[in-house]
């Protein structure tokens, strides 16, 4: 097994008052920003007895995996309360628990906690399409994969640490198929540990690192492949904003999204076979 070649770091920009970061200037480039969120209030309110004081009572959909690994069903889910979630994150066993992509947005459950964050001002106006939290007390990896919009994840606690693969690489990095169960901005692959006999091509691919610590961000451009390691204690909280992408992007995960739809309809009828034979051909 070998790890995908690695070719550089992110750049790196330091940030005092996020009116001074504009995110143009790095193009479609990822870029770790130091000091970005030095001024929320989560960063001194947020420890787990806080947590549990404002949102234990809100039930959330908690991941389960028994390797560490999330995403591309490497993982099942279990819904409950965020205190009885975090019981489960504390507990020395053999499982890995985390909270992955809680919504935060005002008009949810967790708006308690919005106001302990700032949206940033390099988001364009009028583009955000989602506020979310992550955590975790074990060691996770969530494995590779690209996302259809922009991308500003905020280190609360804890580290990180990002491989990223640019969207010109994207066919070294065998996607899912369109017809199959996982959708295809996930990759087969584990970035970590590559089997080259079964996917030679990952060979060529190489990828930057992104490291953030506590008061960190990293800008992740819409169609940037990433598997992200997290270690214990872990919190984040990340922004995600409407982005233009190529269309061979954004195609690929439409079709799937419709095919699953349909496999829920009557697989006999005429006009189920007929748009699934349609799409797969697309």
């Amino acid at each position: 097994m070998t790890p995908i070649s690695l070719w550089d770091r992110a750049e790196t920009a330091d940030v005092h008052d996020d009116r001074d970061l504009d995110l143009r200037q790095f193009g479609r480039t990822p870029v770790v920003i130091r000091n970005a969120s030095v001024s929320w209030p989560a960063l001194e309110r947020w420890s787990d007895q806080y947590l549990s004081a404002t949102i234990g009572h809100v039930r959330v959909p908690a991941l389960v995996s028994d390797n560490g690994m999330f995403g591309a069903k490497a993982h099942r889910s279990s819904t409950l309360s965020f205190d009885e979630y975090l019981r489960e994150s504390q507990r020395s066993g053999s499982a890995t628990w985390c909270a992955q992509q809680l919504r935060m947005m005002r008009d949810t459950d967790l708006a308690l906690l919005f106001d302990d964050i700032v949206i940033p001002r390099c988001i364009p106006r009028g583009a955000l399409r989602a506020v979310n939290l992550w955590h975790t007390n074990q060691e996770s990896t969530t494995r590779l994969h690209f996302d259809l919009a922009d991308n500003l994840l905020v280190q609360i606690d804890g580290h990180k640490r990002l491989l990223l693969v640019a969207p010109a690489q994207g066919e070294k990095l065998y996607a899912h198929p369109i017809s199959g169960e996982v959708p295809p901005h996930m990759s087969q692959l584990v970035a970590s540990s590559v089997d080259l006999e079964r996917f030679p091509k990952t060979a060529g691919a190489s990828a930057i690192i992104a490291e953030v610590q506590r008061g960190d961000a990293v800008f992740i451009p819409g169609g940037w492949w990433h598997e992200v390691r997290s270690y214990p204690r872990c919190l984040a909280v990340n922004f995600w904003w409407s982005c233009d992408l190529p269309i061979s992007l954004r195609m690929p995960s439409h079709i799937h999204g419709v095919l699953r739809a349909l496999r829920r309809m009557d697989a006999n009828s005429w006009v189920t076979r007929a748009m699934r034979y349609a799409l797969e051909v697309v």
